[in-house]
C-alpha cells in the first residue's frame, strides 16, 4: 500500500469516528473520562519513575 493511500484511509476513519461520537455524545463523555484516568495514571507513574531514579 502507498504512503498515500494509507493517510487517506487513516483521515477518513478519523472523520467516521468524529461523526459517531457527534451522534453519540455518551461515547464522547466516556473518551473523556478514559483519557482523564489515562492522564491520572501517566502522571502517577511519571512521580514514581521521578521517585526511582
Amino acid at each position: 500500500m502507498k504512503v498515500k493511500e494509507m493517510k487517506e484511509m487513516k483521515t477518513t476513519s478519523s472523520l467516521s469516528n468524529l461523526e459517531k461520537i457527534r451522534r453519540n455524545p455518551l461515547s464522547l463523555l466516556n473518551n473523556r473520562s478514559i483519557s482523564l484516568r489515562f492522564l491520572y495514571m501517566a502522571r502517577l507513574y511519571s512521580q514514581g519513575d521521578k521517585r526511582l531514579a
